[in-house]
């Protein structure tokens, strides 16, 4: 695949647009990479590393034909920054969360697919290479799906976010990609400190399955991890450093009774993989395979599953502040 023929912008300066420069930087030319920021300390940072600085996106992509861009920008300014980049036919990577609200994202995966251009959301943890492994074993015909989630970490500097926004969003895309569905209904609660929303407990209810997710800037280190029974598997995922996933396998039926009906429940483990550890770098697997899918026309994740992330954390919104269960 030759990415030679790629004009890319990445519009935004900040921490995740220097790494972004810095990944792509190791798998195109200078001469193909552009940048803006309104903020010039922040600009002046990547000049080196691009063909071009610009402070303004628009003058950006009319002087350079690009051919993609990446938007890196503050979440609030995602919305304004993607149309734009798609009505001028740019395929557009856009980070994590998609837009502030679902109403604007629905609009880009409209927009996107009328003017037949890729909008691929930053999903990073869909690249690593644990979760790889978790999906191409994973089960979607399985009835009954249970989903223990936790993503517990120090707080950030600037809270503003919040921690469904900032920490819940990996755990929410996640589970629509394995599940391949939407949730039917959802209920949270949360812990405050200042009007900040510092933790939240969440409760996601699927057709074919339940998952928990427990978030928070309330911890002293980091605690991250999935564990996810499906059908005769088991799924056990410590994302710290180093990272490792546990998969275990029934060994048959066990036959229980409850009220008198037989309940047919997984045996012992008969077979358990242990992988400890991962040689991986996720956010250049991520942009590399968003430059291919631009040559290819073919992307990975899904746009709708960026406007569905988003959409479920509105409802999670809604559910804390009603203390009431909210269907979708």
């Amino acid at each position: 695949m030759d990415l030679r023929k790629l004009k890319i912008g990445i519009i935004g300066c900040g921490r995740w647009g220097m790494t972004h420069l810095k990944v792509l930087s190791r798998m195109v030319k200078k001469e193909q990479l552009f940048m803006s920021d309104t903020d010039k300390k922040k600009l002046s940072q990547g000049s080196l590393s691009v063909n071009r600085t610009y402070h303004d996106y628009k003058r950006m992509i009319k002087e350079n034909q690009l051919n993609c861009v990446f938007v890196v920008s503050s979440t609030i300014h995602h919305y304004t920054i993607a149309r734009y980049c798609l009505e001028q036919g740019l395929d557009v990577f856009i980070e994590k969360p998609m837009t502030v609200k679902s109403s604007q994202a629905f609009e880009l995966v409209t927009l996107s697919r009328g003017k037949k251009r890729l909008l691929v959301p930053g999903h990073i943890f869909l690249y690593k290479k644990a979760f790889e492994r978790i999906r191409s074993e994973f089960n979607r015909d399985e009835k009954h799906n249970l989903f223990i989630m936790k993503r517990l970490n120090n707080g950030p500097a600037i809270l503003d976010e919040g921690v469904i926004f900032d920490l819940a969003v990996h755990d929410i895309y996640m589970c629509l990609h394995l599940l391949g569905s939407s949730p039917v209904s959802v209920f949270a609660k949360g812990v405050f400190k200042n009007k900040a929303l510092v933790g939240a407990s969440i409760i996601l209810t699927f057709k074919n399955a339940l998952v928990t997710i427990l978030s928070g800037w309330l911890g002293l280190g980091s605690a991250r991890g999935v564990h996810i029974l499906n059908g005769n598997k088991e799924f056990i995922w410590e994302d710290i450093d180093p990272p490792s996933l546990v998969i275990k396998k029934s060994l048959k039926k066990k036959k229980r009774t409850f009220q008198n009906k037989r309940i047919d429940l997984e045996g012992p483990c008969a077979a358990q993989d242990v992988i400890s550890s991962f040689t991986e770098n996720a956010l250049m697997e991520e942009d590399r395979l968003f430059l291919q899918s631009c040559l290819t026309r073919r992307s990975f994740v899904k746009p709708e599953e960026g406007y569905m992330t988003v959409r479920i954390m509105e409802m999670i919104s809604k559910s804390l502040k009603s203390s009431r269960e909210v269907t979708l």
